[in-house]
């Protein structure tokens, strides 16, 4: 009887344990397929940058490097009881001021600049 219910029990963690396994990569895998969705469509405002067929390079490796950090700042995975949620301005406001932040860096304040007016004309608040 003793051994009938250890693995009743242990049969029933093993499934929530299963379950859970199964939600939270669901989660991930969504995170990972809104991720690559959102790069497709942002390469296309990056592509727009004042200045970008000069240098098409460097605005690429510029993106590369700024999105991800965008992304983790713009997308909520939600919880139990709500749903993950992508903030599209946010990751704007993030993405270009990151890749503007880059450039200054870099000393390519030509580069700053453009991807600055881009902020602007799209609205982003201005952040410093």
């Amino acid at each position: 009887m003793e051994g009938n219910k250890v693995k009743k029990v242990i049969s029933s963690v093993a499934t929530v344990v299963v379950v859970v396994a199964v939600v939270v990569g669901l989660k991930f895998y969504n995170k990972h397929k809104t991720s690559g969705e959102v790069l497709a469509q942002a390469e296309s405002v990056v592509q727009t940058v004042p200045g970008y067929e000069q240098d098409p390079a460097y605005h690429d490796a510029l993106f590369e490097k700024a999105h991800d950090e965008a992304f983790s700042e713009a997308y909520s995975m939600g919880g139990r009881r709500t749903r993950a949620r992508f903030d599209s301005e946010r990751y704007l406001e993030v993405l270009l001021s990151t890749m503007r932040d880059m450039a200054r860096a870099d000393g390519r304040q030509e580069v700053a600049a453009s991807i600055e007016s881009r902020r602007v004309l799209l609205e982003l608040p201005v952040e410093e």
